[in-house]
């Protein structure tokens, strides 16, 4: 099954991968501007791609601590206490 995590990743791999298939292209060739603005598009895409993925992760975490935060408060609640009792 398809996460979100995975496909942010599956993103990132693909954009690094075209990014670094531009940089070898354009290493070969000589540097005008549009080149350089090509390069820079394709950096500016990989570590949007990075941060994607590192807030996806951050997101993830911070949904699991949330729901354990919770879930310990109904636990010592005094309606749960007394139903314990």
């Amino acid at each position: 099954m398809l996460t979100k995590k995975r496909i942010a990743l599956a993103v990132f791999l693909v954009s690094g991968g075209y990014a670094i298939y531009l940089f070898r292209e354009i290493l070969n060739q000589s540097r005008d501007a549009a080149a350089n603005a090509t390069l820079l598009t394709a950096v500016v895409a990989v570590a949007a791609g990075a941060l994607v993925i590192w807030q996806i992760d951050l997101l993830q975490k911070q949904t699991q601590l949330d729901a354990i935060i919770r879930l310990d408060q109904e636990w010592r609640s005094n309606d749960m206490l007394t139903k314990r009792k």
